[in-house]
């Protein structure tokens, strides 16, 4: 195989690997969304405690408190879920950067490569360079549907709590 051949692979791992940046990004408004929800549930439910204090506390009202409570509980499990699914991602994204700026620049020294030798035969390191270099893609789309995969988990958790509290 001739490094003219496989120029035009090389170049779509330029691209693509300058595409990484905005892909990485994708996930994000994704959890902050989620972590929105999570306030507002939280308010929700300070506002039926509120209402629980101004009511007398006879056994319903007791009752009522419990279940408040364990709802609470609920809530910071799925808060603290939530922070440990940001900060994986914020590892994770931190990682992507750095193995897509790796396979960037190597894909522009395979593309100057293949440039300047256009009509020699291909070493073999230039092949496996040209497939390395798509690594940084597969990875930041494994985390993004990992992400979303955490983020619509913990809204049905959430929309499930919505539903206990509005019984209440």
């Amino acid at each position: 195989m001739k490094c003219g051949e496989i120029q035009a692979v090389v170049q779509l791992a330029v691209a693509i690997n300058l595409g990484i940046y905005a892909i990485k990004d994708l996930s994000v408004p994704y959890l902050l969304h989620q972590r929105a929800q999570l306030n507002d549930l939280r308010a929700l439910l300070n506002e039926k405690l509120d209402d629980l204090t101004k009511m007398d506390h006879s056994s319903v009202g007791e009752e009522r408190n419990e279940k408040l409570e364990c709802i609470d509980r609920h809530i910071s499990s799925i808060y603290r879920k939530s922070t440990h699914t940001w900060d994986l991602l914020e590892s994770y994204n931190l990682g992507t950067v750095s193995a897509a700026s790796i396979c960037f620049f190597m894909s522009i020294y395979c593309l100057f490569h293949t440039a300047y030798f256009y009509n020699e035969q291909a070493p073999n390191w230039l092949i496996y360079a040209t497939y390395i270099s798509y690594f940084s893609v597969i990875v930041p789309m494994v985390i993004n549907i990992w992400s979303r995969y955490r983020g619509w988990k913990l809204i049905r958790e959430q929309s499930m709590i919505r539903n206990d509290i509005s019984k209440l």
